[in-house]
């Protein structure tokens, strides 16, 4: 099993939740923890980080609801595969809108058929 350091901030703006999904998430993403790879318990990582059991439900929590975990029953939580997960990051406060101008539009008709591609 992976090991799961993670360095906690409480002077953060983050919450501690967050901080354990945004670590865990760049980790899936840079291929540090693979698919298929099995995370730790709550209970054992709350212990092992010395926060609640719950901090670490939500960040699972969030994990799951953006697919890159899994949670098998009886069996725990497990990495998926990054394939057909959207990098859809949120703008920094400062950044500015992109320029959408300039570009083409996508037919309707085309558009239609990506989405039927990626729920297949």
């Amino acid at each position: 099993m992976y090991d799961m350091t993670i360095r906690l901030r409480t002077d953060s703006d983050k919450c501690l939740y967050q901080q354990i999904y945004e670590h865990i998430r760049q980790e899936i993403r840079e291929g540090k923890l693979l698919a298929g790879e099995r995370l730790p318990s709550t209970r054992s990582l709350a212990e092992y980080l010395q926060v609640a059991r719950s901090t670490v439900d939500y960040a699972y929590d969030q994990l799951l609801s953006e697919g890159y975990i899994e949670a098998r029953p009886y069996k725990g939580y497990f990495v998926c595969r990054l394939e057909g997960i959207f990098a859809m990051e949120p703008r920094e406060e400062n950044e500015p809108e992109p320029d959408t101008s300039g570009e083409e539009s996508v037919p309707e008709e085309d558009a239609l058929i990506f989405l039927l591609m990626v729920l297949i």
